[in-house]
């Protein structure tokens, strides 16, 4: 079987979203499917199981499940699987490809691909790029880690441009070539999974390390680390946020300014974009200058721009009630973002902050603008408080989200701000930082009718 191909026998390790749109794909095709998952078949609900009988998948399910993965051409890894090392290895000496989703698809999707990742802003930035381009005149979709999988527009045969949001994860079996890549930022994360920060940052430079001379990689100017590591990369280096730049974009004067193939062009004003901080007009440089690479009428940026909602659970303003705001800032899993939503917030700040332990340096927190005080809990409240403590902020330490809601509700006063930005992931108590999101919700409805 020659390097790249299928071959008959296809196993997918992991049953979720992506693996089922994927196995529904390889059926398609007529491949022999195995899946391997660590749940066994009973836990599965009636969806999943049905599929897998109409798929005429084998499934070997429970906590031994790999030890069943054997005499297969092709093996997929779902995204966020810690990959067994001792098993893969043995699984290649017996012939297997390993492969993953997102580097399968997006060999054959059809359209012009504009990629993305980094350590925060993905979902906004990919968002607002497939937004820009279908504004600007070209048929453009949002699709990867973001939540829709890549392989449905292959299914599909959609042809429109694909903005293609992959994590580190998905980036991780990555041996592709994408022809204009973006890496927004690099920060420590998910380092419980990559176990350090040069595997992690490996994983994200894998998006672009297979560019050629005539290729785009889209870097923040302001990163020099990440420049060093990409420079012998074969890819034109596009800097995100230097006016002096060659090629790229940046905020001058009130506008901002993309600048390609030697041209300035001023595509927006300041007052054109409303998602606040730093850290989302960086993300609008980048967006912009993607746009206008992928084809979209500068013209029509502007309107664009303004018309852009911001994604839920990102500084979003909840409520306020008795002069008090809420925002919801859950997608807030790192200290860095934490970091960033302390510095878009202008008046005082009561935070919430702690959730699941991603082996993360909470240090960021003492460069931010120091909240009044903090409520911390969770796997991670403790160490986040004592952080805080060391940069003077009053910080109270608790068990639950409800907890920290009501020490902050009772705690602020008019004109001041109650903030959700865990600087955290939310695995300890919450499926993920969206249920996290709707949770302080529900909390801020009910203050909002109690109070």
């Amino acid at each position: 079987m020659r390097a790249g191909e299928l071959g008959h026998r296809v196993g997918l390790v992991g049953w979720g979203v992506s693996h089922r749109a994927l196995a529904r794909h390889l059926a398609r095709l007529g491949r022999a499917l195995s899946v391997y998952d660590q749940r066994p078949l009973g836990a599965l609900d009636g969806a999943a199981r049905d599929e897998l009988s109409q798929l005429g998948a084998r499934y070997f399910g429970g906590p031994d499940y790999l030890a069943h993965v054997r005499d297969q051409d092709t093996i997929f890894l779902t995204p966020g699987l810690v990959q067994p090392a001792t098993e893969v290895a043995a699984w290649r000496a017996g012939g297997a490809q390993i492969r993953g989703e997102a580097e399968y698809a997006l060999a054959q999707i059809k359209g012009p691909v504009l990629a993305i990742t980094g350590s925060s802003g993905k979902s906004t930035t990919t968002s607002l790029t497939a937004h820009l381009l279908s504004a600007g005149g070209v048929p453009a979709v949002a699709a990867g880690n973001i939540g829709r999988p890549l392989i449905e527009l292959v299914e599909q045969g959609d042809t429109r441009t694909v903005v293609a949001e992959l994590s580190s994860f998905q980036l991780e079996l990555f041996t592709g070539r994408v022809a204009l890549g973006a890496i927004l930022n690099l920060r420590p994360n998910h380092l419980d999974h990559h176990q350090s920060l040069d595997a992690y940052r490996e994983a994200k430079l894998n998006l672009i390390r297979r560019q050629r001379p005539d290729d785009r990689a889209l870097l923040p100017a302001a990163e020099a680390e990440l420049w060093r590591a990409t420079q012998a990369f074969a890819g034109q280096k596009v800097a995100i946020g230097d006016p002096g730049a060659a090629e790229g974009a940046f905020f001058d004067q009130g506008r901002f300014v993309v600048k390609s193939a030697g041209e300035s062009q001023s595509v927006a004003r300041a007052t054109d974009w409303h998602l606040p901080g730093a850290h989302n007009r960086q993300n609008a440089l980048f967006a912009l200058y993607l746009a206008v690479a992928g084809g979209a009428k500068p013209a029509a940026l502007a309107q664009a721009l303004s018309s852009f909602e911001a994604l839920p659970h990102r500084l979003e303003e909840v409520a306020v009630v008795g002069g008090v705001r809420f925002v919801n800032d859950s997608i807030a899993t790192t200290p860095d973002r934490t970091a960033a939503a302390l510095a878009a917030i202008e008046e005082p700040v009561w935070l919430i902050a702690g959730g699941y332990d991603k082996h993360l340096d909470f240090a960021p927190l003492k460069a931010a603008p120091p909240p009044v005080g903090a409520f911390c809990y969770g796997a991670t409240g403790a160490q986040v408080a004592a952080v805080l403590r060391e940069a003077g902020v009053e910080s109270e330490v608790g068990d639950t989200l409800a907890w920290a809601f009501a020490r902050a509700a009772a705690a602020a006063r008019p004109g001041q701000t109650v903030l959700l930005s865990p600087a955290s992931a939310s695995y300890d108590q919450f499926r993920d930082f969206e249920e996290r999101g709707q949770a302080f919700r529900g909390l801020v409805k009910h203050y909002a009718q109690t109070h």
